[in-house]
């Protein structure tokens, strides 16, 4: 996978020799390590990409509008904010069908969805109040 579009900031160009400056090579280690799939309109990324600046974060999105709304989100955040968000990226595909395609075997730390997030949220309240929220 041909990671500079995008992380340009992190990764050269696979097609040239030209690399933005302070870019990394492919060879360098640095991967993804945060998945978010079905990432909707990208509040999770964009709050962590700050938390976790040197962790590359991609979220995965199979609706056409609202992977370019949060395209267009990421950019306007790297514009306004020169140094920051380029650690945060976005792709339009089916993750049930073709996420293997993207990753290497136990490189993904956190990967998620609504679901998921979901019955995190319902089982910390379960261990900390011990008052479980029964959904309909």
């Amino acid at each position: 996978m041909d990671w500079s579009k995008n992380f340009p900031q992190h990764f050269a160009p696979k097609d040239s020799d030209a690399a933005v400056e302070g870019a990394v090579t492919k060879d360098s280690g640095k991967k993804v390590e945060f998945a978010d799939i079905g990432c909707g309109y990208g509040g999770l990324l964009v709050a962590l990409s700050t938390v976790f600046p040197d962790t590359l974060m991609l979220g995965m999105e199979i609706r056409v509008k609202v992977e370019e709304y949060v395209n267009q989100k990421i950019l306007a955040l790297r514009q306004n904010h020169p140094g920051s968000y380029d650690n945060v990226s976005i792709l339009r595909m089916n993750a049930m069908k073709f996420l293997p395609n993207f990753f290497e075997k136990h490189q993904v730390g956190i990967q998620g969805t609504g679901f998921r997030m979901i019955w995190m949220v319902d089982n910390l309240r379960l261990a900390l109040t011990g008052y479980r929220f029964n959904r309909l």
